[in-house]
């Protein structure tokens, strides 16, 4: 073997290990005395790392060259090399008919040429193609295909073929056998000393970690693989595991976390050429923002990625940011728009002949219908639904689809005076829910559909079943490390225990616990919307502080931002102060700390309640010993929830501004004043431009 075959093995090796120094070391060598055909070998690997180093135009015109210089010299793999690269980057602009005629192609070729490896390559590439177009069992068995050619030949197409198919499963629901799979193909290449590798199914295996609820060793592999990727300085990698590393944090609440990840990732998807990857960044931090309550941000984010798409002509994304704002515009009562956005995300579901696009679409017209009560229309586009999920067996539009019909089981069990039959429908569906989900080890989805079974069981005022059950589902989430359902059903659970007797008495006990089912149902379905958050809400937050009196009872000790003689607000201030203090029979497990919401009054208001217990020099000959209960109220508009959604971090500004608190009568209206003005201070404005705004104000009010 000569010394430029010697040389050029080395380099395709280093391509597959390391591909930023390979990119490096193969331009250094082109500057050599080559021949022409040597050149063109060379550039193909070039041309790959350029792709591979997210420089998407670099390469595109790379292969561009390649592919006219190889038909000119009759360079057959040559040829197919650049039919492949360009049927890539073919689809990843959303070209899959024309990248996939590339392929096949090439494919040809390859048979032609006899070699194995490479026709494996490429027909891993068509089945991605295949994949991105919802075409699964196609996709399966091209992947399947491509790893028994490859497998006793070379690694590095077997395992990345092998690694589809776990994709696959996971789409599927068979969660487990993807996480072997992935675990597995991480393993192997770090034998090979395949870099790229590591880094893309170690976060592949991470992700599928989180799905089942293993959220802390889904950690410890986005932080390992994190570390690799920035070790070697790739960024498009890094960029890609912050990403996926944000998503789990905010799954878990850690949401300081989650957007520094999120920022950072934006960071270096601003320094690089991979459009498709930067739009579904920005789709993901759009959704991030939602949850979070921030309308406007999500917007700015979202308008963004149709820029992007406009600029780019990659319309493959264009689907989940039209599902995002049908579903913003549906929260926000703007059916016309919605629909609108709805009629042009199906004609794009029907453009790419996706049966997985056409059933998110049916899901949201029946959401729209649901919410106007169209439960007949509704019930029809689900059933729509199932049979498509059913045949695709996707896991998770199927597990939608069944909390979807549950909730409109309940909804016409309301609008036919509590029939027997809907209740019985919805329970049944939940039930459905719960079984699919735990035959597939999804814990996280599990647990959020037993919290809707367990407050079933509520509405029809049977509260041993229903604490039981969420007791159960309280223990399994904090057994998985799901810290947000396990404060929702900590909160659900308190609240029953709580008010069990005042519920089994009052005739509107019926429409609360309703309510509050059809709230954890949203739970599930909604992962990212809420309706614009506008000064004039803000402006209705008030706190009410109480301190329990062992004579007298629950006393109120301090107000901010609201008259208690209000005659809209007197007499529901009043009887909170009755009806959430806690029962000292329950013990402190449960009651020091945060917890709720819950309703206040009729006024579409809700409350979180942060309890404790705090020194009071009236009460040092009582049963408390001068230590009784103290209770601060946050109430709030329905409307804005979702800026309390990350409780810890409430929790903790609560703390930081008790800390120096000793006894009750330091407990002010100036005091709550603070702490309000800290709440939105931390959990609102987070803008620079807002926080100066807000500041100017804070200071005007003080």
């Amino acid at each position: 073997m000569n010394s430029f075959e010697e040389k050029y093995r080395e380099l395709q090796r280093l391509v597959n290990r390391n591909y930023l120094e390979a990119e490096k070391k193969i331009s250094d060598y082109l500057q050599k005395d080559l021949t022409l055909v040597q050149r063109i070998k060379l550039e193909v690997e070039l041309a790959t790392c350029y792709w591979l180093n997210s420089k998407i135009e670099k390469a595109e015109k790379l292969f561009q060259h390649i592919l006219a210089k190889s038909e000119e010299l009759n360079l057959q793999k040559e040829k197919a090399e650049a039919l492949v690269g360009l049927g890539t980057i073919e689809r990843d602009c959303g070209d899959f008919d024309d990248a996939a005629q590339r392929i096949e192609q090439a494919i040809a070729i390859f048979q032609t040429l006899n070699l194995p490896s490479r026709e494996a390559y490429a027909i891993n590439r068509l089945g991605i193609i295949r994949y991105s177009q919802g075409k699964l069992d196609e996709a399966k068995y091209l992947f399947q295909k491509a790893y028994k050619m490859a497998e006793t030949i070379n690694p590095v197409p077997a395992i990345n073929a092998f690694n589809n198919i776990a994709i696959i499963e996971e789409d599927l629901g068979n969660i487990e056998e993807a996480i072997e799979i992935y675990k597995y193909c991480t393993e192997r290449a770090l034998e090979i000393d395949c870099l790229r590798g590591i880094l893309i199914f170690g976060s592949n295996y991470a992700g599928a970690l989180k799905l089942i609820g293993e959220y802390t060793q889904a950690k410890k592999e986005y932080e390992k693989t994190l570390k690799i990727a920035e070790e070697m300085g790739d960024i498009r990698n890094i960029a890609l595991i912050c990403r996926n590393y944000a998503d789990l944090c905010t799954d878990t609440g850690d949401i300081l976390k989650a957007e520094y990840l999120f920022e950072q990732a934006l960071v270096f998807y601003d320094e690089i050429d991979d459009k498709l990857a930067h739009i579904d960044m920005l789709e993901k931090y759009a959704k991030f923002w939602l949850r979070r309550g921030n309308i406007n941000k999500a917007k700015q984010l979202l308008l963004q990625a149709q820029d992007f798409i406009t600029q780019s002509g990659i319309y493959q994304p264009e689907m989940n940011i039209l599902t995002i704002l049908a579903e913003i515009y549906h929260r926000e009562k703007n059916y016309h728009e919605a629909y609108k956005i709805l009629k042009k995300a199906d004609e794009i579901a029907w453009k790419l002949k996706s049966d997985t696009l056409r059933a998110k679409v049916l899901l949201q017209r029946a959401r729209i219908n649901i919410s106007k009560l169209n439960l007949w229309e509704a019930e029809f586009l689900l059933n729509e639904t199932e049979k498509i999920t059913e045949k695709l067996k996707h896991i998770e539009l199927r597990f939608q689809t069944l909390v979807y019909l549950a909730e409109a089981g309940l909804l016409r069990y309301k609008e036919n005076d509590n029939e027997e039959s809907s209740y019985n429908e919805a329970m049944h569906y939940i039930q459905d829910a719960m079984s699919l989900a735990a035959e597939k080890g999804l814990m996280p989805f599990y647990v959020n559909a037993s919290l809707v079974y367990a407050m079933l069981y509520s509405v029809k005022l049977e509260f041993n079943k229903a604490e039981s059950l969420l007791a159960d589902a309280m223990q399994l989430a904090e057994s998985r490390g799901l810290t947000i359902q396990a404060q929702r059903a900590r909160d659900r659970l308190n609240f029953i225990l709580n008010n069990v007797q005042r519920l089994q008495k009052e005739e509107t006990a019926h429409k609360i616990l309703f309510n509050i089912t059809l709230k954890e149902i949203e739970q599930i379905v909604s992962q990212y919307t809420t309706p614009a958050i506008i000064e004039d809400d803000l402006k209705k937050i008030f706190l009410v502080a109480y301190k329990i009196d062992d004579i007298r009872g629950p006393l109120i000790q301090a107000v901010d931002n609201i008259d208690p003689n209000d005659p809209r607000y007197k007499q529901q201030i009043n009887l909170v102060g009755s009806l959430y203090p806690v029962s000292l029979g329950h013990g402190k497990k449960y009651h020091i700390g945060l917890f709720g919401p819950y309703p206040f009054g009729t006024l579409n208001l809700k409350a979180l309640v942060y309890s404790l217990t705090l020194f009071d020099q009236t009460q040092i000959k009582t049963r408390n010993k001068g230590h009784p209960f103290f209770l601060m109220c946050i109430i709030y508009p329905d409307e804005i929830s979702p800026i309390f959604y990350d409780h810890r971090k409430l929790e903790s500004l609560i703390e930081l501004q008790l800390k120096p608190i000793k006894n009750v009568d330091e407990i002010t209206p100036l005091f709550l004043q603070k702490l309000r003005l800290s709440i939105l201070h931390e959990l609102i404005f987070d803008t620079q431009e807002n926080k100066l705004y807000f500041e100017e104000k804070q200071q005007k009010e003080k």
